[in-house]
């Protein structure tokens, strides 16, 4: 036997008591860990599930708040309702009118809107129909009492004549209370018919105008837009007659008597020619501004002219007095003196 003594062997699978217990221990921890964090979830889940449920809580009362809300109101409105029955009861105890009859008739009067809206509509028809009426009354009245079944006559045979030559044109017959209606719509159209023709026309002229300036004649500016007004052959037509004085500007009609309806819807026109007196050049200016942007705005865009008269004596104020003109205007011919 050998005299040295042997080691013990303290590992288990190459590992020491010490640390499988460091390992053990470690794997306790962890597992802890595992099950506080997973503690933990469950809390949290737990809250939001009772939040989730203390808002739909909420929501529930506050929908019971606004219903009881309206419940009180519907019964003050009924108290008040009955309340109002009773002291009308009240004050009629010796009238021989039934007060409950009264108000089952308002109750029914309330639910009529449909009707009432109907026989108001029927009204409003029956009162243009009695304007005709009356025009056509005071037509016998003016004609007088010998000659108003020749009066009534007539209007009535122009009324049929009118209806008769409405009905061919449409080929088909006015319906029932249609006529009214349709002679206005007719008026109308006559009058927007006359515009367009003088549109049309008015257009052909501006056609003609610069055909002429791209032909290169000798009538023709061969520049600048076309002009705002002009007659069948293509001639210009000017707005204004404007004189410049040493004190500023007379200014003038200068259209032809066929555009004196047209004038009239030109802003700035009326205030350009209201007077035949001298006005300042700032006064045109403000005037000629609305006129401009007349044109302006026209498709297509065009300008009006303005024949021009110098009486002035100092050239400074020639020039200031052509140039304001000019600034808004075309010239229409050539520039004048004035007669002495």
């Amino acid at each position: 036997m050998s005299l040295v003594p042997s080691k013990k062997n303290d590992q288990v699978f190459q590992l020491s008591l010490t640390e499988l217990a460091f390992t053990l221990v470690f794997l306790l921890l962890l597992l802890a860990g595992l099950m506080v964090h997973h503690e933990k979830r469950s809390a949290d889940g737990e809250r939001r599930r009772a939040e989730q449920q203390r808002q739909v809580a909420l929501a529930e009362q506050a929908k019971l708040r606004e219903a009881v809300r309206t419940s009180q109101e519907l019964s003050r409105l009924r108290d008040d309702s009955e309340k109002a029955v009773a002291e009308l009861k009240a004050l009629l105890p010796q009238s021989a009118v039934n007060p409950d009859a009264i108000i089952s008739d308002l109750r029914k009067c309330s639910a009529k809107d449909t009707e009432i809206r109907r026989l108001q509509a029927a009204v409003a028809d029956l009162e243009e129909k009695l304007t005709a009426l009356v025009a056509v009354a005071a037509l016998v009245k003016k004609a007088g009492a010998d000659t108003a079944k020749a009066t009534v006559g007539r209007e009535v045979a122009t009324a049929l004549a009118f209806k008769k030559g409405y009905e061919d044109a449409r080929n088909g017959p006015i319906q029932g209370g249609e006529g009214f209606d349709r002679g206005k719509s007719c008026g109308v159209s006559e009058n927007r018919l006359s515009d367009l023709t003088k549109e049309a026309q008015n257009l052909r002229g501006q056609l003609t105008n610069m055909i002429k300036q791209a032909e290169g004649t000798k009538n023709s500016k061969g520049f600048g837009l076309p002009p705002c007004w002009v007659d069948e052959s293509g001639k210009v037509q000017r707005l204004l007659d404007v004189e410049v004085t040493d004190g500023g500007l007379i200014v003038r009609a200068g259209w032809p008597p066929e555009r004196n309806g047209d004038s009239k819807a030109v802003p700035g026109v009326e205030a350009l020619t209201s007077t035949d007196s001298e006005e300042t050049i700032a006064a045109f200016r403000g005037a000629a501004d609305s006129v401009y942007a007349w044109s302006r705005g026209q498709d297509p865009e065009c300008r009006h002219y303005a024949s021009v008269t110098v009486s002035a004596t100092k050239v400074q104020s020639a020039v200031t007095g052509k140039n304001a003109v000019y600034d808004y205007f075309y010239p229409y011919g050539r520039e004048a003196l004035a007669k002495p």
